[in-house]
């Protein structure tokens, strides 16, 4: 038991220091991959940009204006929420798209004009995208940052450390370190986690001091302020300087959007280098630039998500250089979602994710969480620490989610039966088949716009004598050509504003414009149908005007136009018919899921997958309210103990292969138990940990007890083997802890049986003859006796004497088990003469019970040792026994083992007998029977030989012979009623005075 104890303990210590960390995420795997049981929910669908998509629309990353086609054809096809796992962070430069111009412009050569009809505006990818963001009005964006453990102290340290040049901006680095007022343990820590020394803190903090004081200070000036501090200027110093300027733009700019959210990034900017134009490019005006932005976007995300209660905040990891979507889009956002991951977590597998983090200002949410919470209609401003993790509530459901001292909730990862691919869990739908539709409309006003090239190329050669007339129709295209609701290329994000009359008006005269070259051209093609050119150009004009003569006199090109572009909108309202039924009213989740993806992460479930299928599961977890709960190291350590001890004390007690049975069926218990609490009720319990920590208890448990206990035993049972028989010796000793033959006191049960007249018989019978008869006898007894966890000590002859719960074989109901072993003593002798030949002798047998305290252990010589037992309960026992002869009963008791063996048992009172050896009187009783197993009669009798007993020990002589007259009328053969009667008759001729004590007047023989 010591060495298990020893184990266990090691055990508990070795959960406590997540030394099994990893054989726990193991275990956990191996429960999600063939136990779990999380359905993927059908209103959860992902639009993969796979490699098809790739193929199909173009290298990534795509146009912005791709990514607002996608949400204007999911939003038209019935989308519940649209979901971005994609961090626009940065802003793209306009474009333009001119007709004739792509990427292939050199395998397809454009017409000969590109020209002033067709110049078309800038192209705002960003401002298109939020337009269609707002439109959609169901759109969530992400945003990344890095992630800090909860108890780490970044935040304090750095507020802590600003404060210090608030307070006294001279402070020196010799007196940095103690006005930091923080313990040097934490301060080393810190130091460690952000791997900086507290010189470089210091050097960064004076820095950004010093530029919220004049932010135009040059890279140049602050590296000389940075020698007054510093003993050299490098690389470090450098970067230091720059990570200043970032860090005070950035503060800057948030407390100027906070204060003012409606003002420009010109007022901003004349706040914070007054005099500098705004229009003159420098490297402060881009990096200003990025910080207004950034504040913008991240006010956003503070003002939909205050910070929650410092209980559950407290539990929160902290958000570190928060990455946030271009503040156009965030603003036209429904919601904005963090998409980090703890990838230093136990074999760089997502396991577990956070989902809540916080700032100093913010409590954010992770993506699939936020948009989870808005389906379900629950209320983020009322989470609260519940039970070791966070509750949610809305209208119709109450949750708790669990949360790690880390910050980390796990997750329940939905994996499909019979599929090893992550592509077979949730529903997938290519963004190609999406994009199809916008690329198809594209398709369409391409054709259309090269018509028009076309057109324009054949207006340009009408006019050619007058180029004024040509330039007129020029302006009144591009005058045309201007949609309403277009973006101003002068003036970014903000529209043109168009004259609807005018642009009518410039529709009319483009078409006479029209109309009079179609004539033109007919008229020319009149003149060259049979004329022959007499010149080079001449050719070359007549080949012009003979190609749109047979383009635009016959309708060929508008016909083939019409019908290309009619084939495409068909098509388009098939295939916007087929993605209404996939998506209409579902979770739509963009992500980026080609296998040329860096958003890769290994999950329980998949080793490779793309994080947008993280998202996924995350919202199927809410949806399905499905918390997966594991327990924490202190639980686990608990139960690890507990069942090492189990297994302990059954190794230290049964024998090897017991034990290993023991040993299995404990484990399957353990791994039955894991499973059913893991499939039922989503609980994970440590169950690989428990069963390996449980296999090495017993292990060393056996290790050791082969090496020394088993020796032990062996020498044990050989020792034991001198006095009882091998099979008796082997089970004691399988029993034992120790050398327990030494002699000890101990409360024992002694038995002590003989039969009948055997002598005589025995010499009637013979040798031979009573060999015969006496082994059957005493192979029998020996069996009923070990039955009941009796030592049969020694056979004299045809006597037998034994005792129960000696300290080698304990028995805590021995005196029961003795009377037990008495009566089964008794049926088995009965059997064994009914089975016997007719001619074989008819044996009974008495039997004699006594119980008290005795001493029991090794007695006799050098030579021959006998383990025993001695006292006066030993010689009480015997003599029981041999007062049977007087009374020809078969099983009489002394007073403690009637007591101890209690109601079970029923008794015939026999009285109180003075035996041989004993000067005080014993209180005798005859065992009958078990209750309940007796005729009515045989208890009836006994009660009425009890009154007998009464009177007569009260010296009631006339009552005592009524009652005994009874009794004799029951059972006229009891020789006990005759031995009464006698001392009766006596004890009236001589009465006996003060001095009687209720003794029958006989004498043991």
């Amino acid at each position: 038991m010591a060495i298990g104890l020893t184990v266990a303990v090691a055990g508990c210590l070795a959960v406590s220091v997540h030394v099994y960390d990893r054989l726990d995420d193991f275990g956990f795997d191996i429960h999600l991959r063939y136990v779990g049981d999380i359905e993927a929910h059908p209103d959860i669908v992902l639009i993969d940009i796979d490699d098809g998509a790739l193929r199909s629309v173009g290298d990534w990353p795509w146009p912005r204006r791709r990514s607002a086609q996608l949400l204007d054809t999911l939003s038209q096809a019935g989308a519940d929420s649209i979901v971005l796992d994609l961090v626009f962070a940065d802003p793209s430069a306009p474009r333009t798209a001119h007709a004739g111009l792509g990427v292939n412009y050199d395998v397809d050569p454009p017409p000969t004009i590109l020209g002033d009809p067709l110049t078309d505006p800038p192209i705002y990818d960003d401002d298109e995208l939020a337009d269609a963001i707002r439109r959609a009005g169901n759109v969530y964006l992400s945003m990344y940052f890095r992630l800090r453990d909860p108890g780490s102290n970044w935040v304090p340290v750095r507020d802590r450390a600003r404060a210090v040049f608030v307070q006294d901006p001279r402070t020196t680095p010799s007196a940095f370190r103690n006005a930091l007022r923080v313990p040097p343990a934490k301060l080393n820590a810190w130091g460690r986690a952000n791997g900086l020394s507290v010189e470089d803190l210091y050097c960064q903090e004076k820095l950004v001091h010093l530029l919220f004081q004049d932010f135009s200070l040059s890279v140049e000036d602050l590296e000389t302020h940075s020698q007054s501090f510093r003993n050299s200027i490098d690389a470090s110093v450098t970067g230091h300087v720059l990570f200043a300027k970032e860090t005070v733009a950035f503060l800057q700019a948030q407390a100027f959007v906070r204060a003012n959210p409606a003002d420009s990034f010109a007022s901003f900017y004349g706040m914070i280098l007054p005099g500098a134009g705004v229009h003159v490019f420098s490297p402060d005006r881009e990096l200003l630039v990025r910080s207004f932005r950034k504040a913008r976007a991240l006010q956003s995300v503070i003002a939909a998500n205050p910070p929650l209660p410092k209980p559950i905040t407290e539990r929160l990891m902290w958000a570190d250089q928060v990455t946030p979507p271009l503040d156009k889009l965030a603003l036209a956002a429904k919601g904005i979602g963090f998409v980090a991951f703890p990838r230093e977590s136990s074999g760089a597998v997502v396991r577990d994710l956070p989902l809540l983090a916080r700032t100093k200002d913010a409590t954010l949410f992770q993506l699939g969480f936020l948009v989870a919470s808005d389906r379900l209609g629950i209320d983020r401003t009322a989470i609260r620490l519940e039970r070791g993790g966070f509750a949610t509530t809305s209208e119709d459901r109450s949750s708790v989610w669990p949360i790690s001292a880390e910050g980390l909730t796990t997750i329940p990862w939905h994996r499909p039966r019979r599929s090893d691919r992550w592509q077979d869990s949730f529903t997938h739908v290519p963004a190609d088949r999406v994009l199809e539709i916008p690329l198809n409309v594209e398709a369409m006003v391409e054709n259309e716009k090269r018509y028009r090239l076309e057109l324009a190329e054949l207006v340009r050669r009408r006019f050619a004598d007058t180029p004024a007339e040509y330039a007129e129709y020029v302006r009144l295209m591009n005058a045309w050509s201007v949609e309403p609701g277009s973006l101003d290329p002068a003036a970014e994000g903000t529209q043109v504003t168009v004259d609807l009359d005018a642009r009518k008006s410039a529709k009319q005269v483009i078409a006479k414009i029209e109309a009079d070259t179609m004539a033109w051209l007919a008229r020319s093609y009149l003149l060259w149908e049979k004329a022959e050119p007499q010149s080079d150009e001449e050719r070359v004009e007549r080949d012009e005007i003979l190609r749109w003569h047979a383009m635009f006199s016959t309708p060929i090109l508008r016909a083939f136009t019409d019908v290309l572009n009619g084939r495409l909108e068909a098509r388009n309202q098939e295939l916007l018919a087929d993605l209404r039924k996939r998506v209409e009213g579902k979770i739509c989740l963009v992500g980026y899921t080609a296998s040329g993806a860096a958003d890769l992460v290994s999950s329980p479930v998949y080793p490779s997958l793309p994080g947008v299928l993280v998202h996924a599961n995350v919202v199927n977890m809410f949806l399905q309210n499905a918390p997966m709960f594991r327990l924490s190291p202190s639980i686990i350590s608990l139960l690890v103990g507990v069942v090492g001890l189990v297994m302990a004390f059954i190794a230290g007690t049964y024998r090897p292969l017991i034990a290993v049975l023991m040993l299995f069926l404990v484990c399957i218990a353990c791994v039955v138990v894991g499973v059913a609490l893991f499939r039922f009720s989503s609980f994970y319990v440590a169950t690989v940990v428990i069963v390996l920590h449980t296999s090495l208890v017993w292990a060393a448990v056996t290790v050791y007890r082969q090496f020394t206990e088993e020796r032990s035993r062996r020498r044990f049972q050989l020792a034991l083997s001198q006095y009882t028989s091998p099979a008796v010796a082997a089970r004691i000793a399988d029993r034992a802890q120790g050398d327990e033959l030494a002699p000890q006191l101990a409360r024992v049960t002694c038995f002590f049986s003989d039969l009948y007249g055997f002598s005589t018989l025995s010499e009637q019978l013979g040798a031979q003859r009573t060999r015969d008869v006496l082994n059957p006898y005493l192979q029998t007894m020996s069996e009923v006796l070990v039955e009941h966890d009796a030592l049969v000590n020694k056979f004299i002859g045809d006597g037998i004497f034994a005792f129960f719960n000696a300290p080698v074989l304990p028995r805590e109901t021995h005196s029961a088990a003795a009377c037990d072993s008495a009566l089964a003593s008794v049926s088995a002798l009965e059997r064994l003469v009914r089975n016997k030949a007719p001619d074989d002798p008819k044996l009974r047998m008495r039997i004699g019970l006594s119980t008290g305290d005795v001493f029991v252990g090794d007695y006799g010589s050098r030579t021959k040792l006998d383990y025993t037992c001695i006292g006066d309960t030993v010689n009480l026992g015997a003599r029981l026994e041999r007062l049977n002869k007087t009374f020809q009963t078969d099983i009489l008791v002394d007073q403690a083992t009637r007591d101890d063996a209690g109601a079970p048992f029923v008794f015939r009172t026999i009285g109180r007998v003075q035996v041989a050896g004993r000067k005080q009187p014993v209180d005798v009783f005859e065992l009958i029977g078990r209750s309940g197993t007796l005729e009515a009669s045989a208890e009836e009798y006994a009660a009425c030989f009890g009154e007998v007993v009464r009177y007569f020990q009260s010296a009631d002589w006339d009552r005592c012979s009524r009652s005994l007259a009874a009794c004799r009328a029951m059972s006229p053969e009891d020789t006990v009623t005759r031995s009464y009667a006698a001392a009766i008759e006596s004890l009236r001729q001589r009465p006996p005075g003060n001095a009687w004590d209720g003794t029958l007047p006989l004498l043991d023989p």
